[in-house]
């Protein structure tokens, strides 16, 4: 039986990727800072700073992992400048040292989880090395996947997903969906806008496809994870409202959305608000056109992949059970 390290266990995908290789008979551990919310993970749990290299080390070296799936990092885009995410710097190359720690004959394959924001939003890089990132969070993760692609007798791999959305997470997308049920969400401009989207679970499989794979034919390599058919913001809001029994959202013109934009920056900036669900940034990411190509990651697939209907249904059961349920434990 195969055995993965999970750095970042106890986030959003490391709680989903916990579940996922566990039903495909994967002997887990996880290290993180954070304790898990679920329950049934605390036993596979240790807490360890990705910042602190000896602990690092020692935890990867315990493990006897076979596979060392990388996903711990700081996330938000609010960093001001690439020194924010020390973690994903220092906490990249600390976990790559502790793998090249371990002897030849059993070291194990890094999975480097990436971001698609390496490049700017809704192009399509030629390969690989063809990044233009244009947030502090994105320099983070170029300067992350260097460190593991020039790495000596290391056998990596690197996937990059796309906006991930599904039960456990925070942020932007759970805004979205508490939005689109309180029926307080209007679609951007009048026409559909391709995008790409990941559901958690398909996420999740493409990592434990990518982590049990021939090495010749996945090592050295970086695959973007997405859904596939892809869907457009509007259809992912029409689904989202069917599931709980409600209308599909009406649409907003984009001129009018760029005043509530301008708005929301403004309050920001005088700190009226934290994180409000509305910037030009935001907007821009929401008007420009996300189509990628996934170098492939489709060929390694073992398992079917959840489609937009039945990952929203789950989704929305999920919120429902979190509104009813005031402990910490969430379930899986």
């Amino acid at each position: 039986m195969s055995k993965m390290l999970i750095t970042g266990g106890s986030g959003f995908i490391g709680m989903n990727l916990v579940e996922h290789a566990l039903a495909r008979g994967w002997t887990v551990s996880t290290i993180d800072l954070a304790e898990p919310v679920v329950d049934a993970h605390r036993a596979l749990w240790t807490e360890i700073d990705l910042l602190d290299a000896a602990a690092v080390s020692g935890a990867v070296a315990l493990s006897g992992a076979d596979v060392v799936v990388h996903l711990a990092a700081r996330t938000d885009l609010q960093g001001d400048d690439v020194a924010a995410y020390d973690l994903n710097v220092a906490g990249t190359k600390n976990v790559v040292d502790a793998i090249l720690g371990i002897d030849d004959a059993e070291r194990p394959r890094l999975v480097n989880v990436s971001t698609m924001l390496v490049c700017s939003y809704g192009r399509q890089p030629s390969g690989p090395d063809d990044v233009d990132p244009v947030t502090p969070y994105g320099e983070s993760k170029v300067v992350a996947e260097r460190c593991v692609a020039t790495a000596d007798d290391l056998e990596w791999v690197t996937i990059r997903p796309t906006s991930v959305w599904g039960p456990h997470f925070a942020g932007g997308y759970r805004q979205f969906f508490d939005r689109v049920l309180r029926r307080r969400y209007l679609n951007v401009g009048l026409r559909p806008i391709a995008k790409d989207f990941v559901y958690v679970s398909n996420l999740a499989a493409d990592i434990v496809d990518l982590s049990a794979a021939d090495g010749a034919l996945v090592c050295g390599r970086t695959f973007y994870s997405l859904d596939q058919p892809r869907y457009s913001t509007r259809e992912f809001a029409a689904a989202i409202a069917e599931a709980a029994g409600g209308r599909s959202p009406r649409s907003l013109p984009v001129w009018a959305l760029r005043v509530v934009a301008a708005v929301f920056d403004a309050a920001r900036t005088v700190r009226l608000v934290a994180n409000p669900p509305m910037g030009r940034f935001r907007l821009s990411n929401m008007t420009t056109p996300c189509s990628l190509d996934t170098w492939g990651v489709e060929t390694m697939s073992t398992q079917p992949r959840v489609d937009l209907r039945s990952g929203v249904i789950a989704t929305v059961a999920w919120i429902e059970r979190c509104q009813v349920r005031p402990d910490r434990s969430v379930g899986s």
